[in-house]
């Protein structure tokens, strides 16, 4: 079985954030960089079906020359090879230009089914594999909490409101949108770190289409210490707080 697995590498999320002089995105050399919080669950759900059902484990990614570094680990954790698609501006490209540039990694390796994170910890969009899916016009499902394949179909647990699960199946190949918390990833042995230099990282280039959102500015909120308390039995007070609520202004500068 073919198993493609695609992965971002972010900035970290509990890192001081540096902002760029343009204010357009975050100033990346100065943030420590680190595979996606929910792509980690996506590896390790691949490596997962590897075993049960053999076959092998390609892991990709859209990045700079840093993007490496992210696919070094997920060969380490025990992925056969890894595709590293060549983007130096990746961190500024819409969910519909990554969306179109995996496609022709998924047309390159023609896998079986196809792995991701539910989205991403820096834009959280959560749309791009559902847009692959779209564009492949192959089956998709999107926060997966358990997956299970059998005689070519993915037996899926979704995670709904209110605590609802619901069940399903669907034909590979497909896209599955792993939730975190859907296994407990694995850390890479000392063996697998050896093995994972010796592993092949293609580098390749795609066709990069213009982006469809553009991102304007980005900005550190405004931080206030003011604290208003409300005095009253519990529906004055909620009356209150609700007519200063929707005098409320919000502005983004």
């Amino acid at each position: 079985m073919k198993i493609l697995v695609f992965i971002k590498q972010v900035g970290d999320v509990e890192a001081r954030i540096v902002l760029r002089e343009d204010k357009k995105w975050i100033n990346l050399n100065e943030v420590p960089m680190k595979i996606n919080e929910n792509d980690q669950f996506a590896i390790e759900e691949a490596l997962r079906i590897k075993e049960k059902h053999g076959g092998e484990v390609t892991v990709a990614t859209i990045g700079g020359n840093k993007a490496t570094d992210a696919l070094r680990k997920a060969l380490a954790l025990g992925a056969d090879k890894a595709i590293h698609v060549e983007d130096n501006e990746w961190y500024i490209r819409d969910s519909y230009a990554l969306a179109k540039s995996m496609e022709q990694v998924v047309n390159r390796i023609e896998p079986d089914i196809i792995v991701t994170g539910s989205q991403s910890s820096d834009l959280g969009w959560g749309t791009t594999a559902t847009i692959l899916a779209s564009l492949l016009d192959i089956p998709h499902a999107w926060l997966v909490i358990g997956l299970q394949i059998e005689n070519g179909k993915a037996f899926i647990d979704r995670e709904m409101e209110a605590g609802m699960i619901e069940k399903s199946e669907i034909s590979l190949p497909a896209v599955i949108e792993v939730q975190a918390g859907i296994n407990t990833p694995r850390y890479a042995s000392l063996r697998g770190i050896m093995q994972a230099k010796k592993k092949p990282i293609e580098k390749i280039s795609v066709t990069i289409p213009d982006n469809r959102v553009e991102i304007l500015k980005i900005f550190e909120p405004k931080t206030t210490t003011q604290v208003e308390f409300l005095e009253g039995d519990p529906e004055t007070v909620a009356k209150t707080l609700i007519e200063k609520l929707r005098k409320e202004e919000r502005v983004i500068e």
